[in-house]
């Protein structure tokens, strides 16, 4: 029987954070198993999008800096659940672990480990990256004093500017000395790092955000930085005349083809022009004036309200923004993150290009979000037929999207949206603004 580490388990209202031990000379071996207990932890996280929990919750878990991987004793691998027997990360040992002091990181009390975090993304993909490190923040603070809880990263290096700003939003909560980086000298100096409570959450952004709670803390954090409130209600938000916004790319993948033809469906159903904004995501300049940012890119009136700004963008512009957002039509993309920052009660149309696997990423957010959903596949096979090989004509779209020529090609097509009468397209737009009226709009 493998002997436990003396006096592992500590007291989380009076341990520290993270407890350096340096006894020069001493040695001891550690008992790697399965955290039971604290049951209501497996309830607060999701499954993973093939629907398999992909959360370890792992006492004594031990990581060498120069294996890049967890270390095991062969024997106490086998208390661990299958899944994380066959990490590719996980590598057993035919001997207990002995570890010396000098040598040795011990990190007391509740460590989050995000160590495979994707932090090359960029723009709103790193969202769904960034948002399980937030969502399991709010569910350890909850439950643990925060001086006990570390939250341990391979780096926090991001591409661009841009996403430091949601980097630092996310963390905003996180005293600083309570982040550690694996890859950082300070950690890689030591032969192993060990921690007495860890709980590992695999990246899966589909059910991130996991329940409208997290939406409220997701406002409180951003009144915190940015001092922005976000309206309790889209009521509140609709004083004067209401605004339906249209994003539509500059780029050509997914751009509206025919979107004149959108603005005038709308005003058939009584929104009048200069109600209507159509404004592109941060990602490009506004076409008239080279500006950055959503709240300068109107391409109707080409007027702006705010100063130009020629290079980046803010994310509280962005936030400030959508929360005065309660009608919004998009097609299926990144930029429907910003549904987080949107009022309750407002409504959003995603669409779905020609071939496009539905997926419900954006339609959890807007649930967390307390939103109004709801959603459309274009059926209009013209610019598909026209634009992709031959071989593709006939396939479904689950054909397409397992195809590795197909799939992407079709991500970088235009769209075409059939407004005419009574199209399922125009149906689903006719609906929405009804409820749009009757919820959000001022009596």
């Amino acid at each position: 029987m493998v002997q436990n580490r003396q006096n592992m388990a500590t007291n989380h209202s009076s341990s520290s954070w993270m407890d350096s031990h340096e006894k020069t000379g001493k040695e001891t071996t550690t008992t790697t198993t399965w955290w039971k207990g604290e049951e209501k932890i497996d309830s607060f996280f999701w499954n993973n999008v093939r629907g398999v929990n992909s959360m370890w919750k792992i006492n004594n878990l031990c990581y060498s800096p120069k294996r890049g991987s967890w270390v095991v004793y062969k024997e106490d691998a086998k208390l661990l659940p299958k899944f994380v027997q066959d990490s590719p990360k996980l590598v057993t040992l035919e001997h207990p672990l002995q570890v010396s002091f000098n040598n040795t990181k011990w990190i007391g009390g509740v460590s989050l480990l995000y160590d495979d975090l994707r932090m090359e993304e960029s723009g709103a993909h790193l969202y769904f990256h960034l948002l399980p490190v937030l969502s399991g923040w709010r569910m350890a603070k909850e439950r643990w004093p925060i001086e006990s809880i570390s939250v341990v990263f391979r780096h926090l290096k991001t591409r661009k500017a841009a996403d430091k700003q949601l980097l630092d939003l996310v963390l905003y909560h996180v005293p600083r000395k309570q982040l550690v980086e694996l890859d950082s000298s300070e950690m890689s100096r030591y032969d192993v790092i060990c921690w007495e409570h860890a709980i590992r959450v695999d990246q899966s952004y589909v059910s991130t955000a996991d329940s409208f709670m997290f939406s409220i803390y997701l406002k409180e954090l951003i009144k915190d930085k940015y001092g922005i409130d976000i309206p309790q209600h889209c009521k509140k938000n609709n004083k004067g005349h209401p605004q339906v916004w249209i994003i539509q790319r500059r780029v050509k993948a997914r751009q509206i083809l025919n979107i004149e033809q959108l603005v005038q469906f709308l005003e058939s159903q009584g929104i009048s022009r200069e109600n209507i904004r159509v404004f592109d995501s941060p990602n490009a300049a506004c076409s008239s004036t080279g500006c950055f940012g959503y709240a300068v890119c109107d391409d109707i009136t080409q007027q702006s309200q705010l100063a130009c700004r020629k290079s980046g963008h803010r994310l509280e512009e962005d936030i400030e923004l959508f929360s005065q957002i309660t009608f919004l039509i998009s097609i299926h993309g990144a930029g429907n993150v910003h549904y987080l920052w949107m009022p309750p009660g407002a409504h959003v149309v995603e669409i779905f290009p020609y071939h496009f696997l539905p997926t419900k990423v954006y339609e959890t957010f807007a649930n967390t979000s307390g939103l109004k959903y709801f959603q459309c596949q274009v059926e209009d096979s013209s610019v598909y037929l026209e634009k992709m090989e031959k071989r593709t004509h006939n396939f479904t779209v689950h054909q397409c999207w397992s195809d590795n020529s197909c799939r992407p090609k079709v991500k970088q097509l235009p769209v075409y949206l059939p407004l005419k009468d009574q199209s399922k397209l125009s149906n689903v737009l006719e609906k929405a603004l009804q409820s749009w009226r009757r919820e959000c709009h001022q009596r």
